[in-house]
């Protein structure tokens, strides 16, 4: 099976696996491993000193990133081959400062869809369960042509 007929479930499976490439972003936002479900998707990731700011706190644009991959990856699996999705609207609320080079887990889960939009929510949080960051997204259903 090739790439362009996969449906969202199995492209995201497989990009979970490295069975295919991730895309480039997977290596500037490190994106180490991830699991996947219908409408929902979690990816292991891990800030650095790459991702600090000005006054040495992770900066806010790792947490966006991450969220909004998780997020729309979710969606993406509820699609079929033909189809992707572009963010329309991403909401973050920041818990807590996010700490380097720990394990986190950006969690994206679908909460509705409609023949045009994806709906979903999420969360970043540690091994322990500590929540870091709260998101929701809502995304663009986008048929291909392949």
């Amino acid at each position: 099976m090739t790439i362009a007929e996969m449906n969202g479930f199995q492209l995201m499976q497989a990009m979970a696996k490295r069975e295919i490439p991730l895309p480039n972003i997977a290596k500037l936002m490190p994106m180490l491993d991830g699991t996947v479900g219908r409408g929902e998707m979690t990816i292991r990731v891990q800030a650095n000193s790459d991702h600090l700011n000005s006054q040495g706190a992770v900066h806010g644009g790792f947490a966006s990133t991450v969220m909004d991959t998780a997020m729309a990856c979710a969606i993406h699996t509820m699609l079929d081959s033909k189809s992707g999705v572009c963010t329309v609207d991403l909401s973050i609320k920041y818990v807590r400062p996010i700490p380097v080079d720990v394990d986190l887990f950006a969690e994206g889960k679908v909460d509705d869809m409609t023949t045009t939009i994806g709906f979903a929510s999420g969360r970043l949080y540690d091994e322990e369960g500590n929540v870091y960051v709260t998101a929701s997204a809502s995304c663009m259903l986008i048929k291909q042509s392949h």
